[in-house]
């Protein structure tokens, strides 16, 4: 994978047309964090803002369908 203007990409593109945004909930995902959930981990997300901007955490991980799924909360 390969950091491109906003999203990671698979570096062997086309055979490979997988992306992941770079951001989450506006939020930029670290090294770590992506990482892991290319390993098809859980990964913890820090400081994403809810509509009245106040910062929370979140527990997510790749779904089933390809997208960044919330797996739990925490404040």
């Amino acid at each position: 994978m390969v950091l491109k203007k906003s999203f990671y990409g698979c570096s062997n593109y086309p055979e490979c047309k997988f992306t992941l945004a770079e951001h989450f909930r506006k939020k930029k995902l670290t090294k770590t964090n992506v990482k892991e959930l290319l390993e098809g981990k859980e990964t913890l997300v820090k400081g994403i803002k809810n509509k009245e901007k106040k910062p929370y955490n979140a527990v997510v991980k790749i779904g089933e369908k390809g997208y960044i799924d919330f797996i739990s909360f925490s404040k």
